[in-house]
Protein backbone atom coordinates (compact mmCIF):
# COMPACT_ATOMS: atom_id res chain seq x y z
CA UNK A 1 0.00 0.00 0.00
CA UNK A 2 1.45 3.40 -0.99
CA UNK A 3 1.71 6.53 1.11
CA UNK A 4 -1.01 9.08 0.47
CA UNK A 5 -0.23 12.54 -0.82
CA UNK A 6 -1.37 14.13 2.45
CA UNK A 7 0.90 11.84 4.50
CA UNK A 8 3.92 12.64 2.29
CA UNK A 9 3.08 16.31 2.58
CA UNK A 10 3.04 16.11 6.40
CA UNK A 11 6.35 14.16 6.48
CA UNK A 12 8.16 16.70 4.30
CA UNK A 13 6.72 19.51 6.37
CA UNK A 14 8.02 18.02 9.63
CA UNK A 15 11.45 17.32 8.10
CA UNK A 16 11.66 20.87 6.81
CA UNK A 17 10.72 22.21 10.24
CA UNK A 18 13.51 20.18 11.88
CA UNK A 19 16.07 21.42 9.31
CA UNK A 20 14.93 24.98 9.89
CA UNK A 21 15.25 24.64 13.66
CA UNK A 22 18.76 23.19 13.34
CA UNK A 23 19.74 26.01 10.97
CA UNK A 24 18.25 28.79 13.10
CA UNK A 25 19.00 27.36 16.58
CA UNK A 26 22.00 24.99 16.40
CA UNK A 27 22.76 25.56 20.10
CA UNK A 28 19.59 23.67 21.00
CA UNK A 29 21.24 20.45 19.80
CA UNK A 30 24.72 20.97 21.27
CA UNK A 31 23.61 22.41 24.58
CA UNK A 32 22.92 18.97 26.07
CA UNK A 33 26.40 17.66 25.24
CA UNK A 34 28.07 20.87 26.40
CA UNK A 35 26.19 20.59 29.65
CA UNK A 36 27.40 17.02 30.05
CA UNK A 37 30.99 18.14 29.41
CA UNK A 38 30.63 20.83 32.05
CA UNK A 39 29.18 18.40 34.56
CA UNK A 40 31.92 15.90 33.72
CA UNK A 41 34.64 18.53 34.26
CA UNK A 42 33.15 19.42 37.64
CA UNK A 43 33.09 15.75 38.59
CA UNK A 44 36.71 15.30 37.51
CA UNK A 45 37.74 18.28 39.63
CA UNK A 46 35.84 16.91 42.62
CA UNK A 47 37.34 13.45 42.15
CA UNK A 48 40.82 14.97 41.88
CA UNK A 49 40.25 16.99 45.06
CA UNK A 50 39.09 13.88 46.89
CA UNK A 51 42.09 11.94 45.53
CA UNK A 52 44.40 14.66 46.84
CA UNK A 53 42.68 14.60 50.23
CA UNK A 54 43.02 10.82 50.27
CA UNK A 55 46.73 11.04 49.43
CA UNK A 56 47.24 13.53 52.26
CA UNK A 57 45.15 11.38 54.59
CA UNK A 58 47.25 8.31 53.74
CA UNK A 59 50.42 10.27 54.53
CA UNK A 60 48.91 11.44 57.84
CA UNK A 61 47.78 7.90 58.62
CA UNK A 62 51.29 6.58 57.95
CA UNK A 63 52.79 9.32 60.14
CA UNK A 64 50.33 8.50 62.91
CA UNK A 65 51.19 4.81 62.67
CA UNK A 66 54.90 5.65 62.99
CA UNK A 67 54.22 7.97 65.94
CA UNK A 68 52.16 5.26 67.65
CA UNK A 69 54.93 2.71 67.07
CA UNK A 70 57.49 5.14 68.51
CA UNK A 71 55.24 5.72 71.54
CA UNK A 72 54.76 1.99 72.03
CA UNK A 73 58.53 1.48 72.01
CA UNK A 74 58.93 4.34 74.49
CA UNK A 75 56.19 2.89 76.70
CA UNK A 76 57.93 -0.51 76.62
CA UNK A 77 61.22 1.14 77.59
CA UNK A 78 59.46 3.05 80.38
CA UNK A 79 57.82 -0.14 81.65
CA UNK A 80 61.22 -1.83 81.64
CA UNK A 81 62.65 1.11 83.60
CA UNK A 82 59.82 0.84 86.13
CA UNK A 83 60.55 -2.86 86.59
CA UNK A 84 64.25 -2.10 86.97
CA UNK A 85 63.50 0.53 89.61
CA UNK A 86 61.24 -1.94 91.42
CA UNK A 87 64.12 -4.42 91.55
CA UNK A 88 66.51 -1.74 92.80
CA UNK A 89 64.02 -0.69 95.48
CA UNK A 90 63.57 -4.32 96.57
CA UNK A 91 67.35 -4.82 96.69
CA UNK A 92 67.77 -1.60 98.68
CA UNK A 93 65.04 -2.65 101.10
CA UNK A 94 66.83 -5.99 101.57
CA UNK A 95 70.10 -4.12 102.25
CA UNK A 96 68.30 -1.86 104.73
CA UNK A 97 66.91 -4.90 106.56
CA UNK A 98 70.37 -6.47 106.63
CA UNK A 99 71.86 -3.21 107.88
CA UNK A 100 69.18 -2.92 110.55
CA UNK A 101 70.12 -6.42 111.71
CA UNK A 102 73.81 -5.47 111.80
CA UNK A 103 72.96 -2.25 113.64
CA UNK A 104 70.92 -4.17 116.17
CA UNK A 105 73.83 -6.56 116.75
CA UNK A 106 76.25 -3.64 117.09
CA UNK A 107 73.96 -1.98 119.60
CA UNK A 108 73.81 -5.21 121.58
CA UNK A 109 77.61 -5.56 121.49
CA UNK A 110 78.06 -1.97 122.61
CA UNK A 111 75.56 -2.48 125.41
CA UNK A 112 77.40 -5.63 126.42
CA UNK A 113 80.76 -3.83 126.53
CA UNK A 114 79.24 -0.97 128.46
CA UNK A 115 77.80 -3.47 130.92
CA UNK A 116 81.19 -5.15 131.35
CA UNK A 117 82.90 -1.83 131.95
CA UNK A 118 80.19 -0.76 134.35
CA UNK A 119 80.53 -4.00 136.35
CA UNK A 120 84.29 -3.62 136.46
CA UNK A 121 84.05 -0.02 137.61
CA UNK A 122 81.52 -0.95 140.28
CA UNK A 123 83.79 -3.73 141.53
CA UNK A 124 86.67 -1.31 141.71
CA UNK A 125 84.55 1.16 143.57
CA UNK A 126 83.50 -1.42 146.16
CA UNK A 127 87.03 -2.64 146.75
CA UNK A 128 88.43 0.87 146.75
CA UNK A 129 91.84 2.09 145.71
CA UNK A 130 93.49 0.01 148.48
CA UNK A 131 92.81 -3.15 146.61
CA UNK A 132 94.79 -1.84 143.63
CA UNK A 133 97.59 -0.71 145.90
CA UNK A 134 97.49 -4.07 147.60
CA UNK A 135 97.83 -5.82 144.26
CA UNK A 136 100.76 -3.62 143.38
CA UNK A 137 102.64 -3.61 146.73
CA UNK A 138 102.26 -7.34 147.23
CA UNK A 139 104.72 -7.72 144.40
CA UNK A 140 107.89 -9.57 145.43
CA UNK A 141 110.06 -7.45 143.16
CA UNK A 142 110.09 -4.19 141.36
CA UNK A 143 109.80 -6.00 138.04
CA UNK A 144 106.67 -7.78 139.23
CA UNK A 145 105.35 -4.40 140.43
CA UNK A 146 105.78 -2.89 136.97
CA UNK A 147 104.23 -5.93 135.31
CA UNK A 148 101.13 -5.80 137.54
CA UNK A 149 100.82 -2.05 137.03
CA UNK A 150 101.01 -2.44 133.21
CA UNK A 151 98.50 -5.27 133.31
CA UNK A 152 95.97 -3.14 135.20
CA UNK A 153 96.47 -0.22 132.82
CA UNK A 154 96.20 -2.53 129.79
CA UNK A 155 92.90 -3.91 131.06
CA UNK A 156 91.53 -0.38 131.41
CA UNK A 157 92.85 0.69 127.99
CA UNK A 158 91.42 -2.42 126.33
CA UNK A 159 88.01 -1.79 127.82
CA UNK A 160 87.98 1.77 126.57
CA UNK A 161 89.35 0.81 123.16
CA UNK A 162 86.77 -1.96 122.74
CA UNK A 163 83.96 0.44 123.59
CA UNK A 164 85.25 3.02 121.14
CA UNK A 165 85.58 0.37 118.42
CA UNK A 166 82.07 -0.92 118.96
CA UNK A 167 80.72 2.63 119.07
CA UNK A 168 82.41 3.48 115.74
CA UNK A 169 81.03 0.35 114.13
CA UNK A 170 77.57 1.22 115.43
CA UNK A 171 77.88 4.75 113.99
CA UNK A 172 79.12 3.40 110.64
CA UNK A 173 76.20 1.01 110.34
CA UNK A 174 73.74 3.73 111.33
CA UNK A 175 75.22 6.05 108.67
CA UNK A 176 74.98 3.26 106.07
CA UNK A 177 71.36 2.69 106.98
CA UNK A 178 70.63 6.40 106.58
CA UNK A 179 72.30 6.42 103.14
CA UNK A 180 70.34 3.37 102.06
CA UNK A 181 67.10 4.98 103.19
CA UNK A 182 68.00 8.11 101.20
CA UNK A 183 68.75 5.90 98.19
CA UNK A 184 65.43 4.13 98.57
CA UNK A 185 63.59 7.46 98.80
CA UNK A 186 65.35 8.64 95.63
CA UNK A 187 64.46 5.41 93.80
CA UNK A 188 60.83 5.69 94.87
CA UNK A 189 60.74 9.27 93.62
CA UNK A 190 62.23 8.18 90.28
CA UNK A 191 59.73 5.34 90.11
CA UNK A 192 56.83 7.71 90.68
CA UNK A 193 58.10 10.07 87.96
CA UNK A 194 58.56 7.14 85.56
CA UNK A 195 55.05 5.84 86.26
CA UNK A 196 53.64 9.31 85.60
CA UNK A 197 55.62 9.49 82.35
CA UNK A 198 54.32 6.07 81.27
CA UNK A 199 50.74 7.16 82.03
CA UNK A 200 51.26 10.35 80.00
CA UNK A 201 52.65 8.32 77.09
CA UNK A 202 49.67 5.96 77.22
CA UNK A 203 47.30 8.93 77.18
CA UNK A 204 49.17 10.33 74.19
CA UNK A 205 48.96 6.97 72.41
CA UNK A 206 45.21 6.75 73.10
CA UNK A 207 44.80 10.24 71.62
CA UNK A 208 46.73 9.23 68.49
CA UNK A 209 44.66 6.05 68.19
CA UNK A 210 41.50 8.18 68.30
CA UNK A 211 42.90 10.48 65.59
CA UNK A 212 43.85 7.46 63.49
CA UNK A 213 40.33 6.01 63.85
CA UNK A 214 38.78 9.35 62.80
CA UNK A 215 41.18 9.53 59.85
CA UNK A 216 40.33 5.97 58.79
CA UNK A 217 36.65 6.88 58.86
CA UNK A 218 37.37 9.98 56.77
CA UNK A 219 39.38 7.89 54.28
CA UNK A 220 36.55 5.37 54.00
CA UNK A 221 34.01 8.14 53.39
CA UNK A 222 36.19 9.86 50.77
CA UNK A 223 36.81 6.58 48.97
CA UNK A 224 33.07 5.96 48.87
CA UNK A 225 32.42 9.47 47.51
CA UNK A 226 35.16 9.11 44.90
CA UNK A 227 33.72 5.84 43.64
CA UNK A 228 30.18 7.26 43.52
CA UNK A 229 31.51 10.16 41.44
CA UNK A 230 33.36 7.75 39.18
CA UNK A 231 30.11 5.88 38.54
CA UNK A 232 28.43 9.18 37.74
CA UNK A 233 31.32 10.08 35.44
CA UNK A 234 30.79 6.87 33.50
CA UNK A 235 27.08 7.60 33.16
CA UNK A 236 27.97 10.97 31.62
CA UNK A 237 30.53 9.35 29.31
CA UNK A 238 27.86 6.98 28.06
CA UNK A 239 25.67 9.93 27.14
CA UNK A 240 28.42 11.66 25.16
CA UNK A 241 28.39 10.67 21.49
CA UNK A 242 31.42 8.58 20.53
CA UNK A 243 32.35 9.45 16.96
CA UNK A 244 35.36 7.19 16.68
CA UNK A 245 33.47 3.94 17.01
CA UNK A 246 33.08 1.68 20.03
CA UNK A 247 35.27 -0.87 21.75
CA UNK A 248 34.64 -4.29 20.17
CA UNK A 249 35.72 -6.41 23.14
CA UNK A 250 39.07 -7.52 21.73
CA UNK A 251 42.53 -6.91 23.20
CA UNK A 252 43.75 -3.33 23.37
CA UNK A 253 47.26 -2.22 22.45
CA UNK A 254 49.99 -1.34 24.94
CA UNK A 255 49.93 2.42 25.59
CA UNK A 256 53.74 2.69 25.20
CA UNK A 257 56.47 0.84 23.34
CA UNK A 258 57.42 -1.14 26.42
CA UNK A 259 55.93 -4.09 28.27
CA UNK A 260 58.03 -3.76 31.43
CA UNK A 261 55.86 -3.36 34.53
CA UNK A 262 57.48 -1.93 37.65
CA UNK A 263 54.34 -1.99 39.82
CA UNK A 264 51.49 -4.37 38.91
CA UNK A 265 47.78 -4.13 39.60
CA UNK A 266 46.67 -4.95 43.16
CA UNK A 267 47.82 -4.32 46.72
CA UNK A 268 51.31 -2.97 47.30
CA UNK A 269 53.39 -0.87 49.69
CA UNK A 270 52.97 2.69 48.48
CA UNK A 271 56.41 4.07 47.43
CA UNK A 272 55.68 7.50 48.97
CA UNK A 273 53.41 6.89 51.97
CA UNK A 274 54.83 3.47 52.89
CA UNK A 275 51.24 2.35 53.49
CA UNK A 276 49.74 -0.87 52.13
CA UNK A 277 47.21 0.34 49.58
CA UNK A 278 45.36 -0.73 46.44
CA UNK A 279 47.10 0.05 43.15
CA UNK A 280 44.35 0.37 40.55
CA UNK A 281 46.53 0.19 37.45
CA UNK A 282 50.01 -0.73 36.24
CA UNK A 283 53.19 1.37 36.20
CA UNK A 284 55.39 1.17 33.10
CA UNK A 285 58.82 2.79 33.62
CA UNK A 286 59.73 4.29 30.25
CA UNK A 287 60.55 7.66 28.71
CA UNK A 288 58.51 7.49 25.51
CA UNK A 289 55.41 8.66 23.63
CA UNK A 290 52.01 7.53 24.93
CA UNK A 291 49.44 6.06 22.54
CA UNK A 292 45.68 5.63 22.72
CA UNK A 293 45.11 2.00 23.67
CA UNK A 294 41.87 1.97 21.67
CA UNK A 295 39.79 4.35 19.60
CA UNK A 296 37.32 6.62 21.35
CA UNK A 297 36.70 10.10 22.65
CA UNK A 298 38.99 12.06 24.97
CA UNK A 299 36.58 12.77 27.78
CA UNK A 300 39.04 14.64 29.98
CA UNK A 301 42.51 16.15 30.04
CA UNK A 302 43.84 17.98 33.04
CA UNK A 303 46.23 18.18 35.97
CA UNK A 304 45.87 16.91 39.53
CA UNK A 305 48.14 17.03 42.57
CA UNK A 306 48.36 13.24 42.70
CA UNK A 307 47.71 12.29 39.07
CA UNK A 308 49.86 14.97 37.47
CA UNK A 309 48.99 15.58 33.82
CA UNK A 310 46.48 12.95 32.78
CA UNK A 311 44.13 11.87 30.01
CA UNK A 312 40.95 9.83 30.13
CA UNK A 313 39.49 8.20 27.00
CA UNK A 314 36.08 6.56 26.76
CA UNK A 315 36.01 3.79 24.16
CA UNK A 316 32.35 2.85 24.31
CA UNK A 317 30.84 -0.45 25.44
CA UNK A 318 31.55 0.41 29.11
CA UNK A 319 35.34 0.61 28.64
CA UNK A 320 37.57 3.58 29.47
CA UNK A 321 41.34 4.04 29.90
CA UNK A 322 43.35 6.59 31.82
CA UNK A 323 46.98 7.79 31.48
CA UNK A 324 48.71 9.52 34.43
CA UNK A 325 51.91 11.47 35.29
CA UNK A 326 52.43 12.72 31.72
CA UNK A 327 55.08 15.31 30.91
CA UNK A 328 52.93 16.63 28.06
CA UNK A 329 49.42 16.21 26.68
CA UNK A 330 48.93 16.25 22.90
CA UNK A 331 45.12 15.97 22.75
CA UNK A 332 42.22 18.03 24.04
CA UNK A 333 38.96 17.20 25.74
CA UNK A 334 36.39 16.24 23.11
CA UNK A 335 38.94 14.99 20.57
CA UNK A 336 38.26 11.74 18.78
CA UNK A 337 41.25 9.39 18.63
CA UNK A 338 41.92 6.11 16.92
CA UNK A 339 43.92 3.22 18.26
CA UNK A 340 47.64 4.03 18.28
CA UNK A 341 47.32 7.83 18.06
CA UNK A 342 50.00 9.69 20.01
CA UNK A 343 48.24 11.43 22.90
CA UNK A 344 51.15 12.54 25.09
CA UNK A 345 54.52 11.73 26.64
CA UNK A 346 55.47 9.89 29.82
CA UNK A 347 56.76 11.91 32.77
CA UNK A 348 56.81 12.22 36.54
CA UNK A 349 54.25 14.94 37.26
CA UNK A 350 52.01 14.76 40.32
CA UNK A 351 52.69 12.25 43.09
CA UNK A 352 55.44 10.24 41.45
CA UNK A 353 58.89 8.86 42.27
CA UNK A 354 60.23 8.70 38.70
CA UNK A 355 59.41 8.85 35.01
CA UNK A 356 56.74 6.29 34.15
CA UNK A 357 53.21 5.84 32.87
CA UNK A 358 50.44 4.84 35.25
CA UNK A 359 47.81 3.11 33.10
CA UNK A 360 44.23 2.36 34.25
CA UNK A 361 41.52 0.30 32.57
CA UNK A 362 37.90 0.88 33.63
CA UNK A 363 35.45 -1.86 32.68
CA UNK A 364 31.93 -1.02 33.84
CA UNK A 365 30.50 -4.20 32.36
CA UNK A 366 32.24 -6.32 35.01
CA UNK A 367 31.72 -6.45 38.76
CA UNK A 368 34.31 -4.62 40.90
CA UNK A 369 37.52 -6.39 41.88
CA UNK A 370 36.92 -5.39 45.50
CA UNK A 371 33.39 -6.20 46.67
CA UNK A 372 33.61 -3.71 49.51
CA UNK A 373 34.35 -0.87 47.04
CA UNK A 374 31.50 -1.37 44.54
CA UNK A 375 32.09 1.90 42.70
CA UNK A 376 35.68 1.12 41.69
CA UNK A 377 35.52 -0.52 38.27
CA UNK A 378 39.25 -0.54 37.59
CA UNK A 379 40.49 -3.94 36.44
CA UNK A 380 43.91 -5.41 35.78
CA UNK A 381 45.10 -3.88 32.47
CA UNK A 382 47.11 -7.02 31.70
CA UNK A 383 43.80 -8.86 31.20
CA UNK A 384 43.01 -6.50 28.28
CA UNK A 385 46.39 -5.81 26.69
CA UNK A 386 47.37 -7.75 23.59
Amino acid sequence: MGVSFNSRKKMWFCLGAVVLLVFLFPSVYVWGVDDLYEERDELEEQIEQIDQELEEAFVQENELENEIKDLEREIEETEARIQELNREIEETEAEIQETEQELEEAEEELAYQEELLTKRLRAMQKRGNASFLEVLFNSTSFGEFLTRFNDLRTIADNDIEMMEKVAKERDRIASMKEELEDTKAGLEEMQQETVERRDALEDQRASLEDRKADLAQQIEENERLAQEMDEKLHEIEQQIVIEGGGYDGGPIRWPVDSKTISSPFGYRTHPITGRTSFHGGIDIPVHAPVYAAEGGEVTHTGYGETRGNYIRIYHGNDLATRYLHLSEIDVSTGDTVVRGDTIGYTGTTGSSTGIHLHFDVYDYSRPPVRDYVPGDRRHDPEEYLE
